[in-house]
């Protein structure tokens, strides 16, 4: 499974800002456009492929995608602890909506989503084969589903054109009809089964069906139609019945998220291989370290936490996407899960903070966190399991695609549709391999609540807000905001750069 190749950043990677957003001068020569020919000699579809995968990891960055569709959400909350974790008020601004056209996070996320979808575009310029092609194909989509997602507009132009002229720009509609029209050419060529790093034909379908679901939100529909719901269904069905993957059942949830990923449930992922540097972002041990306090094993940052509205969800204490002990709770003393109440070593001492307070984890939280509750308020999450053969550059690949999402899209399309019998069916299904107890009815709040319990932390939160028409409610330390920052803006380097971007409203 972590055998994908790290293959060479090569010298288009680096002209991605005047490449991405059309140059600022169109006076200024640049030197590293290689001649079509000597670049064919130079380089191939193989190398310029591994270098768009790689691009994947920008989803298990903590500072990038993975922050605006978290840190803008009801499942997280950045505590101000003393000193610790301002860093200019970057994680702040997300939780509390107030982010603006120059804000860090936002920025760096538009400017290597738009890189990502110019190193597909080279792929397509090289001969690639027609699995190449597809698979290029693919990550162009997937790439385009995130920024027309985020920020509701997306630059692009088609492999071959002039990089000199700006790129068009797509408008979230015409993104859907680019995006469903790149994965219905690509699903042909695509492997019907493989490791997790390299598209399939159910990734292809999953993301269709993301799409799909979606849909609706970017026409600015107040519902999704029956016809596209039905689509999610097809979709979603065709890839069940492909027998490619199962669910996981108790305990062995966590091993999706475990060194060395169980590759059961897992569609699609962004590989990364034990003791070798990622190549964009940080290492996937900022899912454990920004959240662990220090006295914990892993010593952890002491940082990012859950509110206690969301974790009030979780009615169910057998449910194990809740609280979980596996092989790693017998020699840490931390669960998987949400950590709450006090906490113990491996050999079940009650460990204290550095104030010698009781390590005890409570609901209370905000956002400036002082006194003796420095270091012990909010519910800290665990879903990802520590690699300590590899603690810099742990061998954990991020979960872009499981089979858990595909029950529950089709739940939700199910549920769209009218049909409550066959989306409570559905979703218990899925619930009992988590060993939660059956649904007795199902509803908009229940959908998004089951989402919840399979999907924290795994950078769908704010998406699936927004579709339920709950993301602008009151939630810790947040307040009502006005529907206009269901997008972020448009950062203001690429507007000075590119005159066919356009602001997005309220920035």
């Amino acid at each position: 499974m972590k055998q994908v190749k790290k293959h060479y950043n090569i010298i288009f990677s680096m002209l991605m800002i005047s490449i991405l957003f059309g140059c600022t001068n169109l006076d200024e020569e640049i030197k590293s456009n290689l001649p079509g020919e000597l670049a064919r000699e130079t380089f191939d579809a193989s190398q310029l492929l591994g270098t768009a995968y790689n691009n994947l990891q920008l989803f298990g960055s903590q500072d990038l995608a993975w922050s605006l569709q978290e840190h803008s959400s009801d499942e997280l909350i950045p505590p101000l602890r003393g000193a610790d974790w301002d860093n200019n008020g970057r994680w702040k601004v997300l939780h509390t909506h107030e982010w603006d056209a120059d804000s860090q996070n936002s920025g760096n996320t538009f400017n290597a989503l738009l890189n990502a979808i110019f190193n597909c575009n080279e792929v397509l310029t090289f001969d690639p084969s027609l699995q190449e092609e597809a698979e290029a194909l693919f990550l162009r989509a997937f790439f385009m589903f995130s920024v027309n997602d985020l920020y509701g507009q997306v630059p692009f132009r088609e492999p071959g054109e002039d990089v000199l002229l700006s790129p068009v720009i797509l408008n979230r509609k015409e993104a859907v009809a680019q995006m469903l029209s790149d994965l219905n050419t690509a699903l042909p060529n695509l492997a019907d089964t493989g490791a997790p790093e390299r598209a399939t034909k159910n990734a292809a379908r999953m993301l269709m069906a993301r799409v799909y679901l979606n849909k609706f939100v970017y026409e600015g529909l107040a519902s999704p139609s029956e016809a596209d719901m039905n689509q999610v269904i097809s979709l979603s069905q065709e890839i069940i019945n492909s027998g490619t993957n199962s669910l996981l059942s108790g305990i062995d949830f966590y091993k999706s998220f475990e060194p060395a990923n169980d590759i059961s449930e897992l569609i699609l992922v962004a590989n990364y291989t034990g003791g070798e540097a990622q190549t964009i972002g940080d290492s996937m041990r900022n899912k454990y370290f920004s959240t662990l306090h220090y006295n914990q094993t892993p010593g952890g940052w002491n940082g990012f936490a859950t509110i206690a509205d969301f974790y009030n969800t979780f009615t169910d204490d057998n449910d194990v996407r809740k609280s979980a002990s596996t092989t790693y709770t017998e020699f840490s003393g931390v669960k998987m899960g949400f950590l709450i109440g006090q906490q113990f070593d491996g050999t079940g001492i009650a460990l204290k903070d550095r104030l010698g307070n009781p390590l005890n984890f409570t609901k209370e939280v905000e956002l400036l966190t002082l006194g003796d509750a420095l270091e012990v308020n909010g519910i800290r999450v665990m879903k990802y399991t520590p690699d300590f053969e590899n603690e810099e550059n742990p061998n954990i690949d991020a979960a872009l695609m499981r089979l858990g999402e595909v029950y529950l899209n089709l739940a939700e399309a199910y549920l769209w549709n009218g049909d409550t019998a066959n989306a409570m069916a559905t979703l218990n299904i899925l619930r009992a391999e988590r060993n939660a107890a059956p649904l007795t009815s199902i509803d908009a709040t229940s959908m998004l609540n089951e989402r919840g319990f399979e999907l924290y932390w795994e950078g769908f939160r704010r998406t699936d807000q927004i579709r339920f028409g709950d993301f602008n409610n009151v939630w810790q330390d947040k307040s009502v905001t006005d529907p206009t920052r269901n997008l972020f803006p448009i950062p203001n380097s690429a507007l000075g750069a590119n005159p066919n971007l356009k602001q997005n409203p309220g920035y």
